[in-house]
């Protein structure tokens, strides 16, 4: 008979080391405080790592000039960019990677843009200092003071027109895949240059849009935090907070005669010393010219009426009688 390995009864509750009760407690919670301390990390690659994968992969290619990197459905980032770089050794100059994490995709040349639409610019990757989780944030904080919400995020790394500098273009969708903004901003700065939202009343199915290169069209600012208030101990009862204290009038400000811009008041004349003013004079009778007759018009002859004639009396015919009706004969 085999015997039973020997097992320490278990220790009650009331008895366990209140030290050791607290280190096993300490344990348990430091992975969860350490956990929700950590900040966010994408779980997918951003542009400028997709950009540094697809370099050292194909290492026959420089990469120096970028049309652009692009990727679709992030959440916050996408899960896989598209790359579209310049070759000489394409027919259309340009080429298409698809970057999936650290696996590269080669789908060689792209009829993207030559020759329907030729891309805005070339930039140089190098410049590009603002990667896609930071266009991200920005993006966001403008959504925020727009007050805009948004469920999935478009991004497009290009070039400015006419330029080598490059810009982000974030647009953001809802949950119904519709377009809610869009976001320019520079890649090497982060300075926001432009926001376009579009505001939907389902009721009545209509949209309006806010455009920042409106003329005139403010931009969202965030509304400053309030102060906090002083606690409760630092008044004492019966008296009021600083806010609600009229100020103190200001003392009068001292005006110097010599610098004083008022004019200066006009003297007040004593009673009596005006001279009162002299009379009219009064014409005497018969000085004065007799007004000239009113002209009286003369009488218009009235217009002569034509003669008036008696109607001509109406013709009369002869009265000649009939044949005279027969007399009808009743019976007896």
């Amino acid at each position: 008979m085999t015997p039973k390995p020997f097992r320490s009864p278990p220790v009650p509750a009331h008895r366990l080391n209140p030290a050791l009760a607290f280190t096993l407690f300490a344990a348990a919670a430091l992975p969860v405080q350490a956990q929700a301390q950590e900040p966010y990390r994408p779980q997918a690659p951003g542009a400028l790592l997709a950009a540094e994968t697809l370099r050292r992969q194909v290492p026959d290619h420089s990469f120096n000039r970028l049309v652009e990197i692009s990727g679709k459905d992030g959440n916050p980032i996408p899960l896989a960019w598209n790359v579209i770089a310049h070759d000489p050794r394409s027919p259309s100059t340009l080429v298409e990677y698809v970057v999936r994490g650290r696996k590269v995709e080669e789908r060689g040349e792209t009829s993207t843009f030559y020759p329907r639409v030729p891309p805005e610019g070339f930039f140089v990757l190098s410049r590009v200092t603002v990667d896609s989780e930071q266009a991200f944030r920005i993006a966001d904080k403008e959504a925020g003071l727009a007050k805009v919400g948004f469920d999935s995020i478009d991004f497009r790394l290009r070039a400015r027109e006419f330029s080598e500098e490059a810009i982000w273009t974030v647009r953001l969708h809802d949950t119904d895949d519709e377009i809610v903004g869009n976001v320019d901003l520079s890649a090497s700065s982060g300075k926001v240059l432009r926001t376009v939202w579009y505001y939907r009343d389902p009721a009545s199915g209509t949209m309006r849009i806010m455009d920042s290169s409106w003329p005139g069209t403010p931009r969202p600012s965030a509304a400053p935090a309030p102060a906090p208030l002083p606690p409760a101990a630092a008044f004492p009862p019966g008296t009021l907070p600083p806010e609600s204290i009229p100020p103190e009038p200001l003392p009068p400000v001292p005006v110097d005669p010599a610098r004083d811009p008022r004019p200066e008041p006009l003297p007040v004349p004593v009673p009596g010393s005006i001279p009162p003013p002299e009379p009219l004079p009064v014409p005497s009778p018969g000085s004065l010219p007799e007004p000239a007759p009113l002209p009286v018009p003369e009488p218009k002859p009235a217009p002569a009426s034509p003669p008036k004639t008696a109607p001509p009396a109406p013709s009369l015919k002869p009265y000649r009688p009939g044949p005279a009706a027969p007399v009808p004969v009743i019976p007896r």
